[in-house]
């Protein structure tokens, strides 16, 4: 039986066309987001100044969730990347609950905010 050596592209490979490996479904995802966004713009717009102003005024919100999403991802991934790496699969089980359950809650609470909020919000 011939054994080979297994050949790692993260540590061994070009870095170049590694990370461009990488980071292109990334940037893939993104454009679509974007996409979608213009889209979505055109077609509120065709509606209305006063429906696009609506969509305008929701912006900082979903962007302040969005980025609030994306912290907690990155986080949790960087965490469970290193207890990964160590061999630690009963702390890999802890911390994917813990984040679940971080996320549940931090949606219940952010729901209950935007109850509270929602009213006072949209009469001004």
């Amino acid at each position: 039986m011939k054994s080979e050596k297994r050949f790692n592209h993260m540590l061994e490979g070009p870095v170049g066309s590694t990370l461009l490996r990488l980071a292109f479904p990334m940037m893939m995802g993104i454009v679509s987001v974007m996409l979608i966004n213009i889209v979505d713009t055109f077609y509120i717009g065709q509606l209305g100044v006063r429906e696009l102003a609506a969509i305008s005024f929701t912006f900082p919100v979903i962007s302040t969730l969005m980025s609030l999403a994306f912290g907690v991802g990155i986080g949790t991934s960087a965490v469970l990347s290193r207890a990964i790496g160590k061999g630690h699969l009963v702390r890999v089980r802890q911390l994917t609950t813990h984040s679940l359950l971080l996320i549940a809650l931090g949606m219940v609470f952010i729901s209950f905010l935007g109850m509270i909020t929602l009213n006072p919000l949209f009469r001004a």
